[in-house]
């Protein structure tokens, strides 16, 4: 094969790829990461210079630009793939992400009262949020194998697979982390036909469990506190990011010229929705929240006739993840649930 004739078949894929997108989805992604770019910029840069030691205020803006070159390769790279290799890389990184949170519990770093993050080579990774999508997926297979095999236990070991997931990121303890596993294993049983009755049982053990956890995991007993109980606690946080969504009023102050990234060490992170409404607007703000609906439910749109069942339900794990995560970051900075 001579170098044109290999350069065309590149170009044929490339080609045949581009159209197989679904190009509201592609471009709704794309939004969100020019957005998480911008507003990375806007938000970090004070947090960065006072909590740096070399006062580098472009510190955290730097490194989103670092781990963003191969964050799109890696989401492209993956777009191209087969179903065949879809499954085996999640299987590798799901096996991966368990060793890593076994080595976290021995060997991470304990931050806020719970040990989440490990250092390899000087990066320092959460290994729970690599095993969130790589469990979803992995968990699809196996339903798919129950539901076409008769002989094959697939849905036990999906069970399993949830309670050994659960355990080792309650242990370290993520109580919230713990939740979002379930909640995707649990979108996953449902639409592998899980009987609404045991929805409904399901979700009265999930209930009846709240209070074990509340008096078995302090962290959790505080937040709970914290939120039940907000003239009694400490709710600096919340209350700032409120006020900073308060003045940012229509159309926010400007960019730069927001506050609250002077006062929170997490406006950069846990609640930039905060930052976005003080320095953009409601308008803007409102913008981002419809961003991520867009693409949530252009996911769900996607699949409602989807007959191959194992992507099915993997990409149904995937978009409960999102959902549920942005939920929380949402609903938290907005004080209408606990934190996380």
């Amino acid at each position: 094969m001579n170098i044109r004739a290999f350069f065309k078949r590149i170009a044929d894929f490339l080609k045949v790829w581009y159209y197989s997108l679904d190009k509201c989805l592609f471009w709704g992604v794309a939004g969100l990461i020019l957005c998480g770019m911008v507003f990375t910029f806007s938000a970090s840069p004070a947090v960065a210079a006072r909590v740096m030691k070399n006062h580098d205020s472009l510190h955290f803006v730097k490194r989103q630009l670092l781990f963003l070159g191969p964050t799109i390769i890696c989401l492209l790279g993956v777009s191209m793939l087969s179903v065949k290799w879809i499954k085996r890389i999640s299987l590798i990184g799901f096996i991966g992400a368990c060793l890593l949170c076994i080595g976290v519990l021995f060997f991470g770093d304990t931050i806020k009262g719970s040990s989440r993050w490990i250092d390899i080579c000087g990066i320092s990774i959460q290994p729970s949020e690599f095993l969130k999508p790589t469990f979803a997926v992995v968990c699809a297979v196996f339903f798919e194998k129950g539901l076409l095999d008769a002989d094959c236990p697939g849905t036990k070991i999906a069970i399993g697979l949830w309670i050994f997931a659960s355990l080792l990121v309650i242990a370290q303890p993520d109580i919230g982390m713990t939740a979002t596993i379930t909640a995707i294993w649990a979108s996953q049983l449902f639409l592998a036909g899980l009987p609404i009755k045991w929805v409904g049982i399901l979700g009265g053990l999930f209930a009846a469990g709240m209070p074990v956890l509340y008096f078995l995991f302090p962290h959790f007993r505080k937040r709970m506190d914290n939120f039940l109980f907000p003239e009694q606690s400490d709710v600096f946080q919340i209350k700032t990011a409120l006020e900073a969504m308060h003045h940012g009023g229509w159309g926010g102050r400007g960019p730069g010229e927001g506050i609250i990234q002077l006062k929170l060490p997490d406006a950069h992170t846990d609640v930039i929705l905060a930052v976005i409404a003080e320095e953009y607007g409601f308008v803007i703000a409102a913008g981002v929240i419809f961003l991520i609906f867009f693409v949530l439910m252009r996911g769900l749109f996607l699949i409602r006739n989807e007959r191959n069942l194992f992507i099915m339900l993997a990409i149904a794990g995937l978009l409960t993840q999102f959902g549920l995560q942005a939920l929380i970051n949402l609903a938290s900075t907005l004080h209408l649930m606990p934190t996380k």
